[in-house]
Parts: C-alpha cells; sequence; structure tokens
C-alpha cells in the first residue's frame, strides 16, 4: 500500500483520514490474533488433544489466519491512494439481484469500468459507477478519457479533477459535489483536491 504520489503534498485532514481508516482495519485484526494466539497458548492442548503433530498445527494455522478472513485486511490494504489520467472507459450491462429480502429480484444495471494511468505509470481498472439501466445513461458520461482523477485510499469515490469550463469537484472523501469556489467539503469539511498535483499542472508534459 503506497499513499504518496509524487509532486503532491497530503492536506493533514486526509492523510489523518487515512491514518485512522488504515487503524481502524489493522487494530481489530492484531486484537483479534492476540486473542486467539492467548487461546492457543493457554488452551491449545486440550482444544487440539492429539499426537498427530502434523493435525494440531495445521489447526493452529487455520484459527491464525480466522482474524485475517474476518477483518479483510489483507484485501483492504490493497487500496492506495492515486493520481492518474483516463485512458479508456467502457459500459456493459450486467445483471445482479436484490439482497435482504425473501424474494430475489434480477435487476439489470449499466456498469462504467475506467483504465487509469497512474502518476507512476501503473495501469489500473476500475469501476466507479453501476447504475440501474432505467436511469439516464448520461450519468455514466461523468467520467471520459483524458480526464484526470484522484482516488484517495479508503473512500469510494475517484475525483474528476476540475478543468477550466468546470464549476464543481467532487469531495475525495464523501463524494459530495462542492462548487469550486470553497477549499473545504460543505459536507464533511474535509480539503477538496482540485488542483494541488503539481504533475498534472504542467499541461504540456507528455502522457499528462
Amino acid at each position: 500500500m503506497d499513499n504518496k504520489i509524487k509532486g503532491f503534498r497530503m492536506p493533514p485532514d486526509l492523510k489523518s483520514f487515512t491514518q485512522k481508516k488504515i487503524a481502524k482495519r489493522v487494530v481489530p485484526c492484531l486484537l483479534l490474533e492476540l486473542l486467539f494466539g492467548l487461546i492457543i497458548v493457554l488452551w491449545g492442548d486440550i482444544l487440539f488433544a492429539t499426537d498427530v503433530l502434523e493435525f494440531k498445527y495445521s489447526c493452529y494455522f487455520v484459527i491464525m489466519i480466522i482474524p485475517f478472513v474476518v477483518t479483510g485486511v489483507p484485501f483492504k490494504l490493497i487500496d492506495r491512494t492515486y493520481a492518474g489520467v483516463i485512458e479508456s472507459t467502457e459500459v456493459s450491462t450486467i445483471m445482479t439481484s436484490t439482497r435482504g429480502t425473501r424474494r430475489h429480484k434480477l435487476i439489470w444495471k449499466n456498469k462504467l469500468d475506467i483504465t487509469i494511468r497512474t502518476t507512476d505509470g501503473k495501469l489500473l481498472i476500475k469501476t466507479p459507477l453501476v447504475i440501474d439501466i432505467n436511469l439516464s445513461p448520461q450519468r455514466l458520461e461523468v467520467y471520459k478519457q483524458g480526464d484526470r482523477v484522484f482516488h484517495l485510499y479508503g473512500t469510494d469515490t475517484i475525483v474528476k479533477l476540475p478543468t477550466a469550463t468546470d464549476t464543481h469537484v467532487a469531495c475525495a472523501v464523501c463524494g459530495h459535489m462542492n462548487s469550486l469556489e470553497r477549499n473545504s467539503c460543505s459536507v464533511c469539511d474535509h480539503t477538496l483536491i482540485k488542483n494541488q498535483i503539481k504533475i498534472f499542472q504542467e499541461t504540456n508534459r507528455t502522457g499528462f
């Protein structure tokens, strides 16, 4: 997990946000590891009373990976803060089912996938939008090829950085649309990312 972007100094409030996100994901996992380890040390021989050491140690191993599975830490820490340029977009139709009801209902939805070339040269494929097929397809045109985008670790938002013709920008934390005249989000009060990424200020730079 890397939360650094060349030429970009993370605003203190956003840096604090990502640090708290990491702590909320890692600390429960470590506490569960400590608890399960203590159980194995104190009662391991009683719970797994067998002379077959391979079986006993296999059980210990399974128990010790349970915290990782329950908290999903390895998968959550794959996320990172990045900025980049959209190289391509693709809209496809998928079928999903409703949850939380006794009778499942199949729903058709439009899914938008975007390919992003990050500032460190990596290619990422992300899905920022999945909407009901009956909703206006114009909503899928929010992201276009050539758009510059920013994503903050621990959020579900991919922010389209504003151009000279834009009047609003989305908050990197909560996704709320704000006027470009504001410096912080009107909902969560976090700093808005607009033109702070220096590599994007060099408009003639190849690829960006």
